[in-house]
């Protein structure tokens, strides 16, 4: 009998993990080619790939903050504002017209720079946009199973509040990616886990099948 799951995403945080992964070249076929996070194509069937045969799906929620409007941040210097990816845009109106998916949109705030002169952005809101809609689900009883896409400490408390309303938490983790945190494991009841190689071989199918 399959299981009704719906899918959280915390999209930097595994932005962030797809390239790590990629910059310390642990998975040599787990590249920008292979894997370019910035192709909504790419992303989801990486996400696609943690799905087994007997989970339903029911929706994918994605957790981001769109990329800082300059002209509305007037603290932040003009000399940065060639610097900031434009891509970003473009991506999360891509993701959010595939299937399943609704996005969650947190606020981007400028911070300074680093000692690289690298400027440094951060977001707000997401743990909270998050947390909040991970506690809807559990307590309406939308879904049997919770997927979590993130190895962000700040979920412990939305972990324990869909455990204790007798849904299944699953973590997904990349095996070349960051550590999993032993209080996120501690909280939740699963770890699905897919090595890059695994990735990266259902991306190829699922780019093949579009190609037909």
């Amino acid at each position: 009998m399959k299981k009704k799951v719906v899918i959280f995403i915390d999209w930097e945080n595994l932005r962030k993990e797809i390239e790590k992964i990629q910059k310390d070249k642990k998975c040599m076929h787990f590249n920008k080619t292979t894997l370019n996070y910035n192709n909504a194509t790419h992303i989801m069937a990486l996400i696609y790939s943690f799905i087994e045969k007997d989970d339903d799906l029911q929706k994918i929620f994605f957790y981001t903050a769109p990329p800082i409007d300059m002209d509305d941040n007037m603290s932040a210097s003009v000399e940065i504002k060639p610097r900031i990816p434009q891509y970003a845009k473009e991506f999360l109106d891509n993701i959010v017209k595939q299937p399943y998916v609704a996005s969650r949109l947190g606020i981007s705030k400028f911070r300074g720079f680093d000692e690289g002169g690298k400027p440094i952005f951060i977001q707000k809101q997401v743990d909270m946009l998050l947390g909040l809609d991970i506690a809807h689900v559990v307590y309406n009883k939308l879904a049997d199973r919770i997927l979590i896409f993130s190895k962000d400490i700040d979920l412990v408390p939305a972990l324990k509040c869909a455990r204790t309303q007798g849904v299944i938490t699953l973590l997904a983790n990349i095996k070349e990616g960051f550590d999993m945190n032993s209080e996120l494991m501690k909280h939740s009841d699963l770890i699905r886990t897919r090595s890059c190689e695994n990735i990266v071989s259902y991306i190829a199918s699922k780019m093949q099948e579009l190609q037909k």
